[in-house]
């Protein structure tokens, strides 16, 4: 049996599965075939699928080569202390989303608001820039998991500080193309303030592609909630 290093993330598509590794920033991909054949060999797996029936392609016939691949690249381990079962991310299906007014200039912006934000872009940078994925997503999950001690703020206060956020955002950067680094700008911002949203990134296998969000609940709040629906998410912070 195997299992999953800490820093790496596996979730399945319909074409196969998809691996992240966070310390290297780098996706591999696997068709549906061969993650059928490894399925039986990763520690933690529910041998039924998504829909509750067994796969009648999984068993004797799995091929330990396709394991020792693996191993080789870093993306499985046998030693139990550095690894985790495999158990894919739960999310709920994003239906709704912050309501940008065009004139976001009734937003009450004040300087606690400008410190915040400004501290959350050189946190995110520094990170990303300086250090790592791992690290970001490490720093994130000692922020929430620090936070969520606290009585968490409800998704009007999250709505309120959006609009907030977004005022700020246009005068700095843009989020086209930066959804990684808007996301955990926009994730430091709330944490500051009370709200821990979910921070997310999930994948599309064909084409393949990658994106990032952070979701409140059953709401996203840096993004439209049709287009996350179609990554299957990979990684929940």
């Amino acid at each position: 049996m195997y299992w999953i290093p800490r820093h790496v993330y596996l979730c399945s598509t319909r074409d196969g599965a998809v691996w992240l590794d966070t310390k290297k920033d780098r996706y591999s991909g696997m068709s549906r075939a061969a993650f059928r054949l490894l399925r039986p060999m990763l520690h933690g797996l529910d041998p039924e699928d998504s829909n509750g029936q067994a796969d009648p392609c999984v068993g004797g016939d799995a091929k330990p080569d396709i394991a020792q691949q693996l191993l080789c690249k870093g993306l499985l381990t046998q030693d139990s202390g550095i690894g985790k079962p495999f158990s894919p991310p739960t999310l709920s299906v994003p239906r709704f989303a912050v309501s940008v007014r065009a004139d976001t200039s009734s937003a009450r912006v004040g300087a606690h608001h400008l410190c915040a934000f400004l501290h959350a872009c050189t946190a995110a940078l520094i990170s990303l820039r300086g250090r790592s994925l791992y690290c970001a997503l490490e720093r994130a999950r000692r922020i929430k998991a620090a936070g969520q001690r606290s009585r968490s703020q409800s998704i009007e206060r999250a709505f309120e500080l959006m609009q907030i956020f977004t005022q700020l955002r246009t005068y700095v950067y843009t989020a086209r193309w930066a959804c990684l680094y808007d996301s955990l700008v926009a994730f430091d911002f709330l944490s500051h303030y009370g709200v821990f949203p979910n921070l997310v990134i999930g994948v599309r296998a064909s084409p393949f592609s990658a994106h990032c969000w952070i979701q409140h609940q059953d709401s996203v709040l840096n993004g439209h909630p049709a287009y996350c629906a179609e990554f299957v998410p990979i990684l929940v912070v």
